[in-house]
């Protein structure tokens, strides 16, 4: 089974924090609410569902936030369907399967690592021109039930660094005579229709090898490693046009972004990139984007920390009879992207950089290559 994404995870957690801190009116009879959290990536033949409930206990909620069964339903509590909707007529049923998982932190306030969640397999994925409701039919409550459209599958083309191109680069900065200037790029991307919110990732492949000496010839250990590095975030009102969207990021921000992520010891070197021994070419970067629908966009706003003198968060939620949220989001991304000889230049020799002893794995390379 694939692992739940990061994003999924967190919104499971906070729809459960959301739950336990809800106020309660005390002097009425207390009902639990079922809390639903499922996001639909059309490309992926298993699709995710976390379904849990609210609690009120007389003692103390923290302890009973690490016993299982006061956020989980039982197996037999109702039968879950994901049910594929062609302008309101039922063309697909999916029946919601239990997996136990034992992949929870351990280090919050709720059991772990076991856990339970819900999922469903389409192969060959979702259909983006249809729709696709959640039924949860309970035995001795009220049904609970939410719907969402997909991200169309053939998600928007990235046209810059360019998917089609084997061996593009990234020009960070520009190194004349040992007199360095940082470089603007442009990320770009055509739009994809249903997306509101566009999360930007650039994801850092590199080598480190750690030595017992100075000198760097008695080699302790070496291993591949990567970094991921957020770039921001881009969002799209409907009614915009369908034009391209750009991202400019500043390369002196690279720069520092591995200054601030690396530790500078001489006793460490950094191979930057994989070498492409078929293609004769580094690939140093994976250039990601993560897109949300409208429901999720207007989610994660709600949820972003606030900043204003207002603290009360409103409320949002598309699930009928419960609390959470079923919606849909997708990834694409250009994938074995290399950087230019004068950006790698000009982390060998950039007063932010020097210290972090960059190199590259190209064995043609005249200057700056690992193996010397």
């Amino acid at each position: 089974m694939k692992k739940m994404n990061r994003l999924f995870l967190f919104l499971g957690l906070s729809a459960v924090l959301f739950a336990c801190t809800t106020d309660v009116e005390l002097n009425a009879p207390y009902e639990s609410k079922t809390i639903v959290f499922g996001l639909l990536d059309p490309k992926l033949d298993t699709q995710w569902v976390k379904i849990n409930r609210t609690w009120l206990s007389e003692g103390n909620n923290l302890d009973v936030a690490m016993i299982r069964d006061s956020s989980e339903y039982t197996d037999d509590a109702f039968q879950g369907f994901v049910r594929a909707l062609d302008n309101g007529e039922v063309v697909e049923s999916f029946p919601l399967q239990v997996a136990e998982l034992d992949n929870k932190n351990q280090n919050g306030i709720f059991f772990g690592p076991e856990h339970k969640a819900y999922y469903f397999v389409s192969q060959g994925g979702l259909d983006d021109d249809l729709r696709y409701r959640m039924d949860l039919d309970f035995a001795n409550k009220v049904d609970v039930s939410g719907e969402t459209g997909v991200i169309e599958a053939s998600v928007g083309s990235i046209t810059q660094p360019p998917t089609g191109l084997s061996t593009a680069t990234i020009n960070w900065a520009v190194n004349i005579n040992n007199n360095i200037s940082f470089s603007n790029y442009n990320f770009k991307w055509n739009p994809s229709e249903n997306a509101r919110r566009y999360e930007a990732n650039l994801i850092i492949h590199y080598k480190e090898y750690v030595y017992a000496d100075e000198a760097q010839t008695i080699l302790l250990e070496e291993n591949v490693r990567s970094l991921n590095w957020y770039l921001g975030k881009k969002t799209v009102a409907a009614n915009s046009p369908n034009s391209q969207i750009t991202l400019e990021v500043n390369g002196g921000s690279f720069f520092n972004y591995l200054a601030s992520s690396w530790e500078a010891s001489p006793f460490i070197r950094r191979e930057l990139g994989i070498w492409d021994a078929e293609d004769q070419f580094v690939r140093a970067f994976d250039f990601e984007l993560t897109i949300a629908d409208d429901d999720l966009n207007t989610y994660l706003n709600v949820n972003e920390p606030v900043t204003g003198v207002i603290q009360e968060r409103p409320q949002f939620t598309n699930i009928v009879n419960g609390l959470g949220l079923f919606a849909s989001r997708s990834t694409t991304g250009t994938y074995g992207v290399g950087y230019t000889s004068s950006t790698l230049a000009a982390l060998v020799e950039s007063d932010v950089t020097s210290a972090l002893n960059i190199c590259t794995p190209n064995p043609f390379s005249d200057e700056y290559y690992c193996g010397d």
